[in-house]
């Protein structure tokens, strides 16, 4: 074996010991998360439940019946027809006296706090918390403490389901570290073909035009023509997912932009928008 083969050797030798020092590092790194997302968990289903279960709030649980439609509502009030309240993993369930079913909420919903409108379509001026489309919490008395209230148990709802969007993130993490691996063991890097700077100058366009979603659908399919030819792919749709608010995925999008760019001239600010974005989502 020559010098030069030895050289060969010694550096891929090199990156392979490199590359399962992240593995490692990612391993316990996820560990740590899912014990401290677990226990963000429990403290945020206490605290919905808290508030929930505060009969001086005068909450009012309207349910669609989603075969009937609006017309056919139910109605639950606390501390009359409420049976019980609680979560089975991520998902709301209320159980109300005299009826067979539960409830079911699935925390990947849409929420939002918007006043009331009835089945009849008159909106009332007192604040409702909408859950998706099939459940609206809502209250008739003091209307500024009430909105205040739907709000953040509207955030605690949101922060509860980005532990749970996180937590999916982190097992696509994991799955991404071994192509990071291969990455980084390739002497000579994969170059961006042209369909794929096609679709980065439009997704570029529409980022200019603040046609935020369109951008990451583009970027979107840079990176499934290549996942590796392109790493400011991930640094850009972080950034576009940022602008709408979808943190989580902003997040997990620059931390695969430095699992690949450990040393680019930006890793500090990258890594800064991430503690920023963190705090977005209660971390």
């Amino acid at each position: 074996m020559n010098g030069k083969q030895k050289s060969i050797n010694k550096n891929a030798m090199k990156i392979v010991k490199i590359a399962l020092i992240g593995l490692i590092g990612l391993f316990f790194s996820q560990l740590y998360a899912q014990d401290t997302n677990s226990s963000r968990k429990e403290q945020l289903k206490t605290e919905i439940l808290k508030n929930l279960n505060d009969k001086s709030q005068d909450w009012v649980f309207s349910y669609q019946d989603k075969k009937k439609g609006w017309e056919y509502i139910s109605l639950f009030v606390f501390g009359n027809n409420l049976e019980a309240i609680n979560f089975d993993n991520y998902d709301l369930i209320i159980k109300a006296k005299k009826r067979k079913n539960l409830i079911y909420i699935k925390l990947n919903q849409d929420m939002t706090v918007r006043p009331f409108v009835n089945i009849y379509g008159d909106k009332r001026d007192f604040p409702a918390l909408y859950i998706g489309d099939s459940l609206v919490i809502w209250t008739v008395k003091d209307k500024e403490e009430k909105y205040a209230k739907a709000k953040e148990i509207c955030r605690l709802f949101s922060f509860l389901n980005n532990i749970r969007l996180s937590d999916v993130a982190d097992k696509e993490l994991a799955e991404f570290q071994k192509i990071v691996a291969n990455y980084k063991a390739l002497s000579e890097k994969p170059t961006i073909t042209e369909e794929q700077r096609k679709y980065i100058v439009q997704a570029n366009s529409k980022n200019e035009k603040k046609e935020y979603k369109e951008a990451l659908n583009l970027y979107q399919k840079v990176i499934d023509a290549n996942p590796i030819s392109y790493p400011s792919a991930y640094n850009n749709m972080a950034l576009i997912a940022a602008q709408i608010e979808n943190y989580v995925d902003a997040i997990y999008s620059m931390k695969k932009y430095l699992l690949l760019m450990p040393d680019a001239p930006d890793t500090r600010a990258a890594q800064d928008k991430i503690y920023e974005w963190e705090a977005e989502i209660g971390k």
